[in-house]
């Protein structure tokens, strides 16, 4: 009998997700037009709908003439009712930042924030959410942009070498149990803003690589030191990635069964610092574009310019056919694809992942 119960708990939410997701796309919509769109009965539309308005989450609009009958009410979706925030941090040659974002539910930024780091640690992170949960007590899922590796909230191979090993979600989440919590790597949220904001297909996958030319990296939360300061022992096991890729595919990020999906950077030589060579940045594509065969590749880094990517793009014809070859699109301020991929990770969050889509026939 609980079984029957959770799966009709299940259902219902996933028709609330729906008829929400209907009027985000479609505003101001009859209580027929939201049963058309999302295939839910008109009866059970409009008990839904009566819910969701006594809780401020949907609006009443105007009254249309529908031409027969009593005048159809139109609903609309309330943006207000509750809102998201996304943290990431950013290093643009040596400066270290901490970029905050709050959006409302339909991802209108209504607050943006760049805050310069000197020092980066827990604390740092946490203060800054807990300032934005005082200014925006709406906020029910914050999403949180790193570098480096990411599985399951934990934190690894990023040129923040303070923040490795840290389980940087569970500890948020423990702090703030009031509002749902995901760590993200830099490239998975960036390639997940792109391939939605540039309307990528469903069949297509797209890459999106990471290749910083002038980071830095610190020993502890109290140092910050340039990449060419050579690392002792202890730290050379845990190099941080100076490459990292973000890879989606229908529409999902794809991380892999342990979360290193996309580490390109663990081909790089071990001696590598400072600027990557176009030869050693052609080889990594070369090894990706025929396991994945990407329709896009877009590569953002701080020394990159559209003569050197055709650089690249004329190493990689000594080993692939240039009909192979997929788009090779550089991004040379990713900021707003990182931002774009968080926001959506969180409004993600509040509605299960369940969005509205249009049948292909």
């Amino acid at each position: 009998m609980s079984v029957i119960r959770n799966d009709i708990i299940k259902v219902k939410k996933t028709n609330i997700e729906l008829i929400k997701s209907a009027l985000k796309a479609h505003p101001e919509s009859t209580k027929a037009q939201i049963a058309a769109l999302t295939g839910i009965s008109v009866v059970t539309c409009g008990k839904i709908l009566n819910e969701l308005k006594k809780t401020g989450e949907v609006l009443e609009g105007a009254h249309i003439n529908t031409g027969c009958g009593r005048p159809a009410t139109t609903f609309r979706f309330n943006a207000n009712y509750a809102s998201v925030a996304c943290l990431f941090l950013w290093s643009d040659r040596g400066r270290l930042e901490l970029v905050s974002e709050i959006a409302d539910l339909i991802g209108q930024v209504i607050f943006s924030e760049v805050t310069a780091l000197h020092v980066i640690d827990y604390n740092v992170l946490e203060q800054k959410v807990d300032l934005l949960l005082r200014k925006q007590p709406s906020i029910q899922a914050i999403a949180i942009g790193v570098p480096g590796t990411v599985h399951n909230g934990v934190i690894s191979s990023s040129y923040l070498l303070p923040l490795n090993g840290m389980a940087l979600q569970e500890k948020l989440s423990a702090a703030f149990p009031h509002v749902q919590i995901m760590v993200e790597s830099a490239a998975r949220a960036a390639a997940y803003g792109y391939s939605l904001s540039e309307n990528i297909t469903s069949e297509d996958i797209c890459a999106y690589f990471f290749i910083p030319t002038s980071v830095r990296t610190g020993r502890s939360p109290h140092e910050i030191l340039t990449p060419a300061t050579p690392l002792s022992e202890s730290e050379s096991k845990t190099k941080p990635l100076l490459i990292d890729v973000g890879l989606v595919c229908d529409h999902k990020i794809i991380r892999g069964a342990s979360g290193l999906a996309g580490s390109m950077g663990l081909f790089l030589p071990p001696d590598l610092y400072g600027e990557i060579p176009a030869e050693v940045i052609a080889n990594l594509f070369s090894m990706l574009i025929p396991i994945l065969n990407p329709r896009t590749i877009a590569v953002t880094g701080s020394g990159l310019t559209e003569e050197r990517l055709q650089h690249v793009r004329m190493l990689c014809e000594d080993y692939l056919s240039p009909e192979y070859l997929p788009q090779l699109k550089l991004r040379p301020d990713c900021r707003q694809d990182y931002a774009n991929g968080l926001t959506l990770i969180a409004l993600q969050m509040l509605s299960c992942g369940i969005e509205l889509v249009q049948k292909r026939i």
